[in-house]
């Protein structure tokens, strides 16, 4: 039987175990400034094959091995991998949550940009 060291040890040798924890959301926030931070930190990483490799096998978003999710998709259809999606309603919600999050935030920066130039037009 695999122990969760022989599975899984390697994600404590990569360079984003590491990063602070905004660094570690730019890998599932495509919308993050520091998105090409988390891309440069998977750049020379040790464990970057391995992490590719998990990601096309497991994963459904993010930046693993250095690339996104489209891409290690694209590597699992000309492999014929299927994988099972999670779809329990805890993962809608926590994913719809996210995505919630982000286009608050979105409105937000929008609301505060309107009123920065409405200010610089009125004085």
């Amino acid at each position: 039987m695999n122990t969760y060291e022989e599975n899984y040890g390697w994600q404590t040798k990569g360079r984003c175990a590491d990063a602070t924890p905004e660094v570690r959301d730019a890998f599932f926030d495509p919308h993050s400034p520091l998105r090409q931070t988390a891309y440069r930190l998977c750049s020379n990483c040790p464990v970057k094959n391995e992490c590719l490799e998990h990601a096309i096998a497991h994963e459904t978003m993010g930046i693993w091995g250095g690339v996104s999710s489209w891409h290690f998709k694209r590597i699992r259809n000309e492999r014929g991998i299927r994988i099972d999606t999670p779809q329990t309603p805890l993962m809608r919600e926590l994913f719809n949550g996210a995505r919630s999050d982000t286009l608050r935030k979105r409105a937000s920066r929008a609301r505060q940009r309107a009123r920065a130039e409405e200010e610089e037009g009125t004085a």
